[in-house]
């Protein structure tokens, strides 16, 4: 009985080894693709975080008409579209006074709206954290006012 030849089992040695190369390298390019995709994704998303931004100018509270005003400026690089911005009111120990979504208007960059909220809960002589988040920054930003 004759065993295979030393030529045919070395032919055989490098077609197994191409083919398991071949599969690995296949294995390895749908993986990098899926790797690299993620990370671009990921990248996009925080460089969005920095084009959607806004800051709290100033914040009104009045006592009397038991009305907060909340100016905002969009201070990203891209317009913050309609939605709904989320008011926080905080009282000095950081308590959640007060939370309420409020209809909202696109804000194109570097301009200001306003938010006029009507409060019961305003006492005088107090001092009061006022957060606002607004679609595409849900980050958002911190004013304050005292009454």
């Amino acid at each position: 009985m004759k065993g295979i030849s030393p030529i045919v089992s070395t032919v055989l040695l490098i077609l197994v080894t191409l083919v398991i190369s071949t599969l690995f390298f296949l294995w390895y390019s749908s993986f990098e693709k899926k790797i690299r995709s993620e990370i671009e994704r990921r990248a996009e998303e925080e460089v969005g975080r920095f084009a959607y931004k806004i800051s709290v100018e100033t914040v009104f509270c009045n006592t009397s008409s038991k009305e907060v005003k909340i100016f905002i400026r969009n201070v990203g690089e891209k317009e913050i579209p309609t939605g709904q911005a989320y008011v926080y009111i905080y009282d000095e120990n950081m308590q959640l006074l007060y939370s309420s979504p409020e209809d909202f208007e696109e804000l194109p960059p570097d301009n200001v709206r306003v938010l006029n909220i009507t409060w019961n809960g305003l006492a005088p002589n107090s001092h009061y954290y006022v957060k606002v988040t607004v679609p595409k920054y849900p980050e958002g930003d911190v004013g304050d006012c005292e009454t």
